[in-house]
């Protein structure tokens, strides 16, 4: 099966700038960018969905990402079985081929797993069961002033 790509586009969840709501609750009057986060100047916090899919994968089959990371940032990946017996197992490679994760079968898979430098990865989704799977598929990118 053929890699889906996903472009990244960077975005912010605050700034520092906004102005607080009548309890003081955001932005500039607690020192926060808006995301609870410490406003540390300059560095942006981005915090970004790259993948969020229900995907029926059939028996002995995969479905692949190729997600554009940078170094430095900090991903959250959550495979979870969704309907059927089947169970998720995953792969993320660098953009060199060398495998940094590997987890799974199991019903739920939760990791977070340091960039260790940017480039293309390529996240694989597997279903090494004898019966198709139902999986949510869930990939963010945190970054590292967060």
């Amino acid at each position: 099966m053929a890699a889906v790509p996903i472009a990244v586009s960077a975005g912010c969840t605050g700034n520092g700038n906004e102005t607080g709501d009548e309890n003081g609750e955001n932005g500039a009057n607690n020192g926060e960018n808006g995301n609870g986060a410490p406003d540390n100047g300059d560095d942006e916090c981005v915090e970004e969905r790259l993948v969020d899919d229900l995907e029926t994968v059939p028996a002995g089959d995969e479905v692949s990402y190729s997600l554009d990371l940078n170094e430095g940032w900090t991903l959250d990946l959550v495979i979870e079985q969704y309907e059927g017996d089947a169970q998720p197992s995953v792969q993320l490679e660098t953009p060199d081929g060398e495998l940094v994760l590997e987890a799974g079968p199991d019903e739920l898979i939760y990791e977070l797993v340091q960039i260790e430098s940017s480039g293309e990865y390529t996240l694989r989704v597997s279903n090494e069961d004898t019966e198709d799977g139902e999986f949510d598929i869930f990939v963010a990118h945190i970054s590292p002033s967060c």
